[in-house]
């Protein structure tokens, strides 16, 4: 009964030890580039857009089609760059994994009851049996919703851009 335990405490560490991205890059995006700005004028708003400048103490960015928006610099709480749409298929396959093994554990626990079979080979069989199954339907799930991935931008280089100089190369 020790083994599904194991099992489950081995698959919860190597999730823990998977990278995740990182969010510390200085450079500042060009303009064009897809940002979400969010800011405290004077509760906080989140806008998501295409970057038109970064100029003295401003940043504007293009909300819709027509619409401009100019955030002063020391308003804005968080600043990301999008990194584009991605599948995350096999992260949701490895949660997807890791809930049927345990449902399979379990189940297999409970049916071992009105069976022959007993052991703690039976529970993880059955754990990874199902647990490849619920593997199966998380990749799937995550194939078929990408979700938009942003990586964060530190607020200092954005601040450094309030001397009147252009951070992106083009002044208003």
């Amino acid at each position: 009964m020790c083994a599904p335990w194991w099992l489950l405490a081995s698959l919860l560490s190597i999730i823990g030890t998977v990278p995740m991205g990182t969010a510390s890059a200085s450079a500042l995006p060009e303009p064009g580039a897809r940002i979400r700005l969010t800011a405290k004028v004077p509760k906080e708003k989140c806008w998501i857009g295409p970057l038109v400048s970064m100029a003295n103490d401003t940043v504007t960015l293009s909300d819709g089609d027509t619409t401009l928006v100019a955030v002063p610099s020391r308003y804005v709480t968080r600043f990301e760059v999008s990194r584009g749409e991605h599948g995350s298929s096999m992260r949701k396959g490895l949660i997807g994994f890791v809930i049927g093994a345990c449902a399979g554990t379990v189940l297999g626990y409970y049916s071992s009851r009105y069976t022959e079979f007993a052991g703690a080979e039976y529970y993880l069989a059955s754990g990874v049996v199902v647990g490849v199954g619920g593997a199966a339907v998380g990749a799937a799930i995550g194939a078929w919703t990408p979700s938009e991935h942003w990586r964060a931008l530190p607020l200092e280089n954005l601040r450094y851009t309030s001397n009147g100089d252009s951070a992106s190369g083009s002044a208003q």
